[in-house]
């Protein structure tokens, strides 16, 4: 040491410099070449841990997946409770698809640690078939008995054949029912689970803060160590609720929440400024004018043709979303499969409103929305150029209004609505004649016996080939009948800070048209917010 400090007093000031700038340099080199090593003898993984905030506009209410309709109730019931296909060993159906038999994994546990059992398989179908749940699954498990076999397996027999409903029960959210035994179904309400469940998802209830005016502000989740499936990286969900969709993005742009989703358009302008990860996901919502066959003036179905006809969507798109590419124009009500389609042809229509007008003063109901005003206006302004004569009157009301009253009780000629079937075969809701007036959702009241037919076809095949054919026939024919325009189908546009990976539809081979948002959280278990370095 003695020796070094010798040797340093010996340099001159020029010298002890160049030796400083070298020794730096040596050290920054290996240091570097240290770096590259590692770099190229690892790799960044996910790790367990941190927190991912998701903002929503709304409230929840009832945090209860068999008896909410409420978009956010079923985001937070996707990550609280598990579907029947991840609680189930297997799910298997006779080969007359009318006998269903549930057999349930052994050992799962509500994150409560009582066992599931076949018992709370046949609560969740009974309490949905209870009228006073008025759960928006009714229909479904219409006339299904539902029965425990043992512990762990369930039969379900249905009144007729049905194909399909093989995928209605896998995704069929299952409830306890050690906590709901007991209490009246109008009292599930008032319970204090209601907004702090027991479920078995992968997820499990934290907590929830309120303001002093009873406005939720957030809803914390916590990983459910209970949960059968495959672990969630991420330790933490916190919902962050806002009462406008401009406080929401306002939130995104300050960095108080890492994620957000929006059923609404959102232009590429928005988003560009947003500096987030974007992605459009295609969906089997679509908008269409539906006019009301119950009305004697929409009954000739050339004068229907003709004001289908005499639509142009391309105008629509272009005036409404401002040429937007990601819209996705729709051509009859089987969407997703390419097939007969609606087509424009003004100097038609006219001819045929000319011989067919039969329409007298009608009114179109239309959700207090913006866009969808401007696409009602677009579409009365396309009617009168093809020479309708008739007074039509544009009634807008809240969306919640229009459910209530007006659809409820058929009292509308033609209205500007959204539906959102399951896939491009879940036709029978929408347009098998026996589904009129409510609680069906024929919202046109069409009847076809032959589509009719048909759907009693499709309802008892299996085969995914005949499957899309006769989707394709019934498609066909309802764009002969014009029981509506169809106009188009708005995707699902999810937004993510940088730094939250794992998701999987952000996937460029992501090909799947969800029915409804609470499904980009099926994949929740991929999803992550840290990453740690680990060698290769």
């Amino acid at each position: 040491m003695k020796i070094f400090r010798a040797f340093l007093d010996s340099l001159s000031r020029a010298e002890t410099k160049a030796l400083v700038c070298i020794t730096a340099v040596f050290l920054i080199s290996a240091l570097a070449r240290a770096a590259i090593a590692v770099d190229e003898r690892s790799v960044l993984v996910p790790v367990f841990g941190g927190v991912f905030r998701e903002g929503i506009v709304g409230q929840p209410i009832i945090i209860n997946p068999v008896m909410s309709g409420n978009t956010v109730d079923m985001n937070i019931s996707e990550l609280i409770f598990s579907r029947a296909k991840h609680l189930s060993e297997r799910i298997s159906a006779d080969d007359k698809n009318k006998v269903f038999t549930v057999s349930l994994k052994n050992d799962m546990v509500w994150d409560d640690k009582n066992p599931i059992t076949s018992n709370d398989v046949v609560f969740t179908i009974k309490t949905i078939q209870n009228p006073n749940s008025k759960s928006p699954l009714l229909k479904s498990f219409e006339g299904a008995i539902a029965e425990r076999v043992s512990q762990l397996q369930t039969r379900i027999e249905l009144p007729e054949s049905n194909a399909s409903f093989m995928g209605t029960l896998e995704k069929l959210f299952v409830i306890p029912e050690h906590i709901y035994k007991g209490v009246p179904i109008e009292n599930f309400y008032l319970s204090s689970y209601t907004l702090q469940p027991v479920g078995s998802g992968p997820y499990k209830f934290e907590g929830l803060s309120q303001n002093k005016n009873g406005f939720i502000t957030n809803y914390s989740l916590e990983r459910n160590h209970l949960y059968g499936g495959e672990k969630p990286y991420i330790d933490e969900i916190k919902f962050i609720f806002y009462e406008t969709a401009d406080e929401l993005l306002n939130a995104f742009q300050l960095k108080k929440i890492d994620g957000f989703g929006a059923v609404e358009p959102i232009s590429d302008t928005k988003l560009e400024l947003l500096r987030g990860s974007a992605v459009r996901l295609p969906t089997t919502r679509y908008f269409a004018m539906f006019f009301n066959l119950n009305n004697p003036g929409l009954g000739n179905a050339s004068m229907r043709k003709a004001l289908v006809e005499g639509v142009s969507k391309k105008r629509i798109i272009s005036e409404v979303f401002g040429e937007a590419e990601w819209l996705e124009e729709i051509g009859g009500p089987a969407i997703g499969l390419e097939s007969d389609s609606q087509l424009y042809n003004p100097e038609r229509a006219a001819e045929t409103m000319a011989k067919n007008d039969t329409l007298t003063d009608i009114n179109v109901f239309v959700p207090n929305v913006p866009y969808l005003k401007t696409t009602a206006e677009i579409i009365i302004d396309e009617w009168t150029k093809i020479g309708t004569r008739n007074n039509i009157e544009l009634i807008t009301l809240d969306p919640q209004d229009i459910a209530q009253n007006i659809i409820k009780r058929g009292e509308y000629d033609m209205a500007l609505l959204n539906v959102s079937p399951k896939n491009y075969s879940d036709l029978a809701p929408f347009w098998r004649s026996s589904e009129r007036g409510y609680p069906g959702m024929n919202l046109s009241f069409y009847s076809n016996p032959k589509v009719d037919s048909l759907l009693d076809s499709l309802r008892k095949e299996s085969d995914e080939g005949k499957i899309r054919d006769i989707s394709e026939l019934i498609n066909s024919y309802i764009i002969n009948d014009s029981p509506a325009v169809f106009l188009y189908s708005i995707p699902y546009t999810y937004v993510v800070r940088e730094g939250v990976g794992g998701i999987p539809f952000f996937s460029e081979y992501w090909r799947v048209r969800i029915s409804d948002p609470s499904e980009r959280f099926d994949g929740i278990s991929e999803w992550f917010v840290t990453k740690a370095r680990v060698l290769k």
